[in-house]
């Protein structure tokens, strides 16, 4: 058995990384947990392009993990973690409305919902793919 296919070890990776991307969603400034750099590019990354690419890239992350634990299992619990997950990008980002130094924008929702569509729908598709 392949460590990747293991189920129990997908749903350890789903659940860390998705305490994980809490953390950095919900901390008044996530750049200082990533590294010590200087004050200039957090400011270039939050006001560029590059913010709403970390949403999309975090969240297909996400949703890619999710994907790939419910696989796993066999049980038809895909809907629920979907729609969960979506409720999940949905109230962290309403969250940050009372976290001092983070906002609420629509776009950062638009980019989460995106990259949950993403990391959900091409593992899926690559997956029939692969099997027809």
């Amino acid at each position: 058995m392949r460590l990747a296919s293991s189920p129990r070890i997908l749903w350890i990776l789903l659940a860390a990384y998705w305490i994980f991307l809490t953390g950095l969603l919900l901390t008044p400034q996530p750049w200082q947990y990533l590294s010590n750099i200087g004050s200039t590019v957090p400011q270039l990354v939050e006001q560029g392009l590059a913010d709403y690419i970390q949403h999309l890239l975090a969240f297909a992350l996400l949703g890619g993990l999710a994907w790939a634990a419910s696989t796993s299992t066999g049980r038809p619990r895909r809907p629920f973690l979907l729609i969960s997950l979506c409720c999940y990008a949905i109230i962290t980002e309403l969250l940050q409305l009372i976290i001092p130094e983070r906002f609420f924008q629509w776009l950062d929702l638009l980019f989460n919902a995106a990259g949950l569509a993403i990391g959900w729908i091409l593992p899926a598709s690559l997956s029939r793919w692969r099997n027809s």
